[in-house]
């Protein structure tokens, strides 16, 4: 199945974009373009999403809409990491979407995804849309930690050690506590004890929490 990995969007000022990421939301920078300035664009991760900021009009980031014709800045377009992006090149354009109409550059510049193929397409509302195979993961990697997901599994808990982990019930539906006078401890920790076998019965975590 394909997974959602890039999210770019275009603005007049990339650089001065990027430092808000990274310090409202400590966005990771992978690199920039140029490397000085990043006046064309600048790439950050959370260590798992391909964050591009990149500079509105550059040939990377043709404009948006109906025709080309938007001139609006902000999200520009996410990107899918799919088995095979030929095939889902083939099968998207047997549906009738259309490859992104982009000029062809005098000279690609080199990032730390190498020659990994991307390729871009327009889907419903002319969104765009960028396929690949490899390259984003890459990219991360060159500079931080990557984090992949794993799936969840849902349904149950248990206790390891003193924490509460979900792997026996579905959820909690009662928590009660209790105010004792002073003295009265052993006595309810006595009448709690014969009371437990039917509470276990009756409520599976009431018997998890007297444990």
């Amino acid at each position: 199945m394909a997974r959602i990995r890039h999210i770019a969007l275009v603005t007049d000022d990339p650089a001065k974009t990027a430092e808000f990421y990274k310090e409202q939301f400590g966005l990771t920078e992978l690199y920039r373009r140029p490397g000085d300035t990043g006046e064309k664009g600048v790439w950050l991760s959370d260590g798992y999403i391909y964050f591009a900021i990149l500079k509105y009009g550059e040939s990377g980031a043709p404009k948006l809409g109906p025709g080309q014709t938007s001139e609006m800045r902000g999200i520009h377009h996410i990107g899918f990491y799919v088995d095979d992006e030929q095939a889902t090149a083939k099968a998207l354009e047997a549906a009738n979407y259309s490859p992104v109409p982009i000029p062809k550059t005098e000279r690609l510049e080199r990032t730390p995804m190498g020659d990994a193929v991307n390729l871009k397409y327009m889907g419903p509302d002319d969104v765009h849309i960028d396929i690949r195979s490899r390259g984003w993961n890459e990219a991360i990697s060159f500079a931080m930690q990557r984090y992949d997901l794993t799936p969840v599994k849902e349904g149950s808990s248990r206790i390891v050690g003193n924490r509460f982990t979900w792997e026996d019930v579905l959820m909690i539906y009662e928590v009660r506590t209790y105010t004792l006078r002073p003295g009265t401890l052993a006595e309810f920790e006595e009448r709690y004890e014969k009371r437990l076998p039917l509470r276990e019965k009756t409520l599976q975590i009431g018997g998890l929490l007297a444990h």
